[in-house]
């Protein structure tokens, strides 16, 4: 089932990718800090960019914004940095590569390389919000937009979320999942036999062999931060 991908990848080294600095807001002034929002920019958007339109919204409360909404919170915007975009023939703001925008099932062995070093890094920040949380990892949130949900996504099918313990919750906005056949396989085999553990563990092993990377989580401890993690998917208006 999974020669093929294993097999597509074995020749691709990891990544030397330099990330900027996460853009990042801080709790208001005299809050102390309870939760962390970690969000992932769009392609062509960047980290300050994402968190300036997101922060311009109002929320129910027409004079609240975000910030009043959620004193306490701290924002972490990581920003993906430019590489090549071969379906724009030109270095870009992204986190992986994509050869169609029409069909981005196409030349999916250039998107490996972004997703791998995309989520590695997700993870160091993750960890280091968890510590900055005093280890209250179901205080973070992460999510993204479009391809940033794309590659937050991953995170979760790896396991590399969850490193230090599940999180509070994940957010999609234009959501879409890379190699989304391979996943699908996955999560809908009608084989009853299959705990949830077994899927986790067929999910996690799935996800590292398109990516060719090792395990780092065990499955009943992704099994449980999947099956409790309230998570929002959306797309469109």
């Amino acid at each position: 089932m999974y020669t093929y991908v294993r097999l597509l990848f074995a020749t691709l080294h990891a990544s030397t990718m330099t990330y900027p600095t996460p853009f990042i807001i801080h709790p208001s002034l005299g809050s102390q800090h309870t939760h962390t929002v970690i969000l992932l920019h769009g392609r062509g958007s960047t980290a300050e960019e994402f968190a300036t339109d997101l922060f311009a919204l109002a929320t129910t409360e027409p004079t609240h914004g975000l910030r009043d909404a959620f004193p306490s919170f701290r924002w972490v915007f990581p920003d993906a940095g430019e590489r090549w975009c071969t379906s724009f023939k030109e270095k870009r703001s992204a986190w992986f590569d994509t050869y169609s925008l029409s069909d981005l099932g196409l030349r999916q062995d250039l998107q490996v390389e972004g997703l791998r070093s995309g989520i590695q890094w997700l993870k160091n920040i993750i960890e280091s919000e968890v510590d900055r949380l005093g280890g209250n990892s179901e205080n973070i949130v992460l999510g993204g937009f479009s391809q940033g949900s794309a590659t937050a996504l991953w995170s979760l099918f790896t396991g590399l979320s969850a490193t230090k313990g599940k999180l509070g919750a994940f957010i999609g906005l234009s959501a879409w999942a890379p190699f989304l056949p391979e996943v699908e396989e996955v999560v809908q085999d009608r084989d009853t036999s299959l705990s949830s553990t077994d899927r986790a563990r067929t999910l996690m092993s799935t996800a590292m062999n398109v990516l060719g990377l090792d395990a780092v989580t065990d499955a009943e401890k992704k099994d449980h931060c999947l099956q409790s993690l309230p998570i929002y998917l959306g797309h469109g208006n």
